[in-house]
């Protein structure tokens, strides 16, 4: 039934999406050098674009797949956080590494966040270490939207490429701008487009998060 009313939503979506709509690039950059601890930490730059197919991310970092070692905290790759400046607070993620039995590349709405506190609290970390403090991070209860891509890790960093012609409309509802970021690792020592007050971001928009998102035909 999800299936189905999800279908419906997005048929509508693409009877109504205009004509002419101009596709753009948003670039967000970051100084070198910001980041908490070592430079393995740094990310300077997130690209994306929108009103085009496919909708491609890349996100240029020292950081890397296998993520790093703080101490006796074994950090690893945060979610990408997506949402619509005008739609929504952040609520749409995709996991860069599959973790919690999230699959890496899909785009999930998002009812819950592990925040970076959380995430040290789970690795027994306290006093003594700096992190990027009460950032979502990751996924901790969500549901799968079923649009996928493809997860590429390597010079410049990573890339999240999507599969299917999947790609992000600002049209409906009008002036819904793509928000992207990033907290680098699960200890957030480099946020990248800081997003709402993680007090703002335990909503999962369900259907209305999905119905931002079209497919190119």
């Amino acid at each position: 039934m999800k299936k189905l009313i999800l279908y419906v939503v997005l048929v509508a979506c693409l009877m109504m999406f205009p004509v002419g709509v101009q596709a753009y690039n948003i670039t967000i950059t970051d100084p070198a050098g910001d980041q908490i601890g070592e430079s393995g930490f740094d990310t300077t730059q997130i690209d994306y674009n929108v009103n085009t197919s496919p909708l491609v991310v890349t996100i240029t970092t020292n950081y890397t797949q296998e993520g790093i070692l703080a101490g006796n905290w074994q950090t690893l790759p945060a979610d990408l956080i997506l949402w619509g400046e005008e739609s929504s607070p952040p609520a749409l993620a995709i996991p860069l590494v599959a973790h919690d039995g999230f699959t890496a590349g899909t785009l999930y709405t998002v009812s819950d966040w592990y925040t970076s506190d959380e995430i040290a609290a789970l690795n027994g970390i306290g006093a003594g270490y700096i992190w990027g403090f009460g950032q979502n991070v990751r996924i901790q209860a969500g549901e799968s939207t079923g649009f996928g891509g493809t997860v590429t890790w390597g010079a410049p960093g990573v890339t999240y490429t999507a599969a299917g012609g999947w790609y992000w409309s600002d049209a409906i509802p009008q002036g819904d701008y793509l928000k992207i970021s990033w907290a680098t690792s699960t200890c957030a020592n480099d946020v990248v487009g800081v997003p709402e007050p993680a007090s703002l971001l335990l909503l999962g928009l369900g259907l209305v998060g999905i119905g931002l998102l079209r497919r190119k035909q």
